[in-house]
């Protein structure tokens, strides 16, 4: 969900506070794995004179720590990834390498690893100014 409000202060200023919410929600179907939500708040400050604008903007004012995008996926965790190839088929040895390091092939695991978050960070806290000119 996202709003805001805005605030015309007269002589090319204007002012905006702005809201960004996603709640916590299930990141797989079972409902055993849950992405995180978050509720980001932007300050932004503009003043335009004829066909110039600046602009300032405080991002993520809270510093909150958030996930931009969230998705579940199975994978191994370095410790548990082995280099080279798995054993063939039928060897016994196959069933204890949990994962092997193939590239293009990181779907041939012995055992499958359980589903995970693999998420891409938010920005922290930041600012942002520029100048538009209008044509």
């Amino acid at each position: 969900m996202n709003g805001g409000l805005t605030l015309d202060l007269g002589h090319g200023f204007s002012t905006a506070l702005r809201v960004r919410f996603l709640d916590d929600r299930p990141a797989i179907e079972d409902r055993s794995l849950i992405a995180r939500g978050y509720t980001l708040l932007d300050l932004i400050a503009r003043w335009r004179w004829r066909k110039v604008e600046a602009s300032l903007a405080l991002l993520n004012l809270t510093d909150t720590d958030w996930r931009e995008a969230q998705f579940a996926d199975a994978s191994c965790v370095r410790h548990e990834v082995v280099p080279g190839r798995f054993p063939p088929k039928g060897d016994p040895r196959r069933r204890s390498i949990p994962c092997v390091a193939q590239p293009g092939k990181q779907t041939d695991h012995p055992v499958e690893p359980a589903p995970d978050i693999h998420f891409t960070p938010g920005n922290p806290f930041g600012v942002r100014a520029g100048i538009t000119v209008f044509f």
